[in-house]
């Protein structure tokens, strides 16, 4: 909660800085994840949408395996999070030949 608050009121233009005033002992690389990833307001979180997983074949077939790329055309959504869910879909048999 601290990084949260301290972020939301400050902005995050120093990430060596972060850590020292808000107190946590946490590198600052370990911040900057910690908030591109979980805590940034307006990250979509659970199940895909339809138009989401086709989105990600299509582009997949285009970029290949570029997540940070794909995660530019689907607002909300971080690219470990496109690569987790690829790699779990792509167990699903004909998955993506569905699409």
């Amino acid at each position: 909660m601290k990084l949260f608050t301290f972020i939301t009121a400050y902005g995050h233009s120093d990430w060596k800085e972060i850590p020292t005033f808000t107190g946590l002992s946490r590198s600052r690389r370990r911040c900057r994840l910690r908030w591109f990833n979980y805590l940034r307001p307006g990250l979509k979180r659970g199940t895909y949408s339809e138009k989401e997983e086709d989105d990600i074949v299509k582009l997949y077939e285009i970029l290949g395996n570029s997540w940070t790329v794909i995660a530019c055309h689907l607002p909300g959504r971080t690219a470990q999070g496109i690569k987790r869910h690829w790699e779990g879909k792509a167990k699903e048999e004909n998955w993506r030949e569905r699409k």
